[in-house]
């Protein structure tokens, strides 16, 4: 479980060559830092000012909710419960 937590506590998280090269393509990091510059640049980090930064940039990007994490390669883990064990 400690493992698990480990990139709270370190600056620079480990990160895997192979999925970093396959994931982390040009348009994704650049897409990355325009969330990022568009997040540092909020006077208020509520919901609705952060969902707006996020529709935004996916609309520039032609990509919808649903698309997003598979186009860039993130899944979300199954809950627990839908897990197949």
């Amino acid at each position: 479980m400690a493992q698990g937590a480990r990139f709270y506590y370190v600056d620079t998280p480990e990160m895997d060559e192979k999925a970093t090269a396959k994931f982390l393509t040009p348009d994704v990091r650049e897409m990355l830092n325009q969330i990022a510059d568009a997040i540092e640049a909020l006077s208020d980090y509520t919901q609705p000012s952060l969902e707006e930064v996020f529709k935004n940039i996916m609309a520039d990007y032609n990509l919808g909710f649903g698309k997003s994490p598979s186009h860039c390669g993130w899944r979300s883990p199954a809950p627990r419960s839908a897990r197949a064990f």
